[in-house]
């Protein structure tokens, strides 16, 4: 039994009691000005901290934005669009300076570009100098399952603009393309390093 003891006024508190009787949990309120009552609520298990992407992003090769993705509440869309657009010079520089930061000439996948409190920011780059964005709260990942995903985005970005009516370029606007990422976002399933 798990008590906790709330103070909701002058002489007055609320106790709420809970319990696990058959499986189910059972909330009971105690007010001290008021009759006491219970609330039972099944089916509820504890959630493990979920390891989830919250944004994919592809950029042109002259750093113009041609698809962004967040599947998050929409308060973080602005802090995210800003996360990948600030990802962008990190991109550029282990472009530039490949020996300083790393990844060999011919290596596609960038790796790890920056952490932030919350988030990690990952970066591919495909031949053609578009660049592949992803921001995760995942925060110890393994680089193969991270390379795994880009992968399979890549596919799906060489489909959608492999489209006759796709301008080069230009935003993609594919629901077909929309679609295939989610499907790729809601199956990946990221192993953590340690």
């Amino acid at each position: 039994m798990i008590v906790c003891i709330a103070v909701v006024g002058h002489q007055t508190e609320l106790k709420i009691l809970m319990e696990k009787k058959r499986g189910k949990w059972v909330f009971s309120f105690v007010h001290s000005k008021v009759k006491s009552y219970s609330i039972s609520i099944s089916g509820i298990k504890p959630r493990a901290r979920e390891k989830m992407i919250v944004c994919i992003a592809v950029v042109g090769h002259q750093n113009n934005p041609l698809y962004i993705q967040s599947f998050t509440e929409a308060d973080d869309a602005l802090k995210l669009h800003h996360i990948v657009h600030c990802s962008l010079d990190v991109v550029d520089e282990r472009v530039n300076n490949p020996k300083k930061s790393g990844p060999m000439l011919n290596e596609t996948f960038l790796g790890l570009l920056y952490p932030t409190e919350n988030y990690k920011v990952y970066g591919y780059l495909t031949n053609t100098k578009v660049k592949f964005i992803l921001v995760t709260t995942d925060l110890d990942v393994r680089d193969a399952d991270v390379r795994n995903f880009f992968r399979r985005f890549h596919s799906a970005y060489l489909d959608a603009v492999s489209n006759p009516f796709h301008v080069p370029g230009k935003k993609i606007t594919s629901k077909t393309f929309a679609e295939r990422v989610t499907n790729i976002v809601k199956s990946v399933s990221f192993h953590t390093t340690g």
